[in-house]
């Protein structure tokens, strides 16, 4: 029964087959038995040889021990299993000294790939170190122009600042002066302007009011009536009979024979009278002087009529009346045999 388990150790021993490769920068092995399981192990370059030799030893030691088991189980030297356990024996001792052969093999490529990697890494080292130093340089001399650049900026914005803020100083006075000779020529041309103004204000309305004053209000200023009584020769006109009084305030009956004047100006004089006897005469008196006067002579005893209607121009605060002489005839009941009006026309126009 031992026997056939080392012969079976033996033969399966005998049936793996194995291969190195490497991969990723790792020396990778692979052992393939009899029933198709595949194992693969990672194995770190640098400990690959190690390991190789504890393999070895340990292969060593284990088939000293295996032939001292056969030695002893099997007795004699010249049996026939002994002579298969040592052709065996002998093939495994044979195909372990092909493993360590090859092991030995692989570490040699081992140490041509770490050599080659050690190379690799160096160069790599030396080209990053290159690059880093390059990339320090060019940083530097990044760092250096920023700073002239910022520098050289800096000075072109505080001079151009320092020459905007000198412009700006000298606008803004230029400005203040302009802006106050503006003001003192605009107040001037408006002082200028107003009292042209107020002048043509003051001329208009002088002209204006001389013009209103003359015109002929829309209210009518007049005396209406006449005298109750006939009279003789040569009196002057009463006027007790009022009809209509709006005479103020440009004129106003002063007594029972006279009417005054408040303020100068254009004044009519209207009056209408019948008489009967033989002369007839009608005048008018502005301030103590017969101003106008009518003749007039027929049979004595007819009827006849006499008038005045004139406008006369009679200064301020002056008489002015009728008087006739002829026999006059009363007022009557309506008026109809003597009447008497007296309107106010207006002003003399300024010259």
């Amino acid at each position: 029964m031992h026997l056939f388990a080392i012969i079976a150790l033996a033969a399966a021993a005998s049936a793996q087959e194995s291969e190195l490769a490497s991969e990723a920068g790792a020396i990778v092995a692979r052992s393939t038995n009899g029933v198709r399981q595949v194992r693969q192990q990672e194995v770190n370059s640098f400990d690959l040889s190690n390991a190789i030799s504890e393999l070895a030893a340990t292969q060593a030691a284990d088939m000293s021990a295996v032939r001292e088991m056969m030695t002893a189980m099997m007795g004699r030297e010249d049996s026939a299993i002994t002579a298969t356990v040592q052709a065996v024996a002998s093939d495994m001792t044979a195909r372990t000294m092909g493993l360590m052969s090859t092991a030995s093999a692989n570490a040699a490529n081992l140490a041509t790939v770490t050599d080659n990697l050690n190379g690799l890494t160096a160069s790599v080292g030396d080209q990053l170190s290159a690059a880093a130093s390059a990339q320090a340089s060019a940083r530097a001399e990044m760092t250096a122009a920023a700073a002239t650049a910022q520098a050289e900026m800096t000075a072109t914005l505080t001079a151009a600042a320092n020459s905007m803020a000198a412009r700006m100083a000298d606008m803004s006075a230029s400005n203040t002066e302009q802006i106050s000779a503006a003001v003192t020529a605009s107040v001037s041309r408006g002082n200028a302007l107003q009292t042209a103004l107020t002048r043509a204000i003051t001329a208009v309305n002088s002209t204006m009011i001389a013009s209103v004053s003359g015109k002929m209000d829309s209210d009518r200023h007049l005396w209406m009536g006449g005298c109750s009584g006939g009279s003789g020769c040569w009196a002057d006109q009463c006027l007790d009979r009022v009809e209509i009084d709006t005479a103020r305030p440009y004129f106003f009956k002063r007594t029972n024979t006279r009417l005054r004047t408040i303020v100068a100006g254009f004044f009519r004089m209207n009056m209408w009278v019948i008489n009967h006897r033989n002369w007839a005469h009608l005048s008018v008196f502005i301030n103590g002087r017969r101003i106008t006067h009518t003749y007039f002579h027929t049979a004595a005893q007819w009827w006849k009529d006499t008038h005045q209607d004139h406008t006369h121009y009679i200064p301020a605060n002056q008489d002015f009346w009728f008087q006739a002489c002829g026999g006059t005839h009363g007022f009557g009941s309506h008026g109809n045999h003597h009447r008497q009006e007296f309107s106010w026309q207006g002003t003399r126009q300024a010259s």
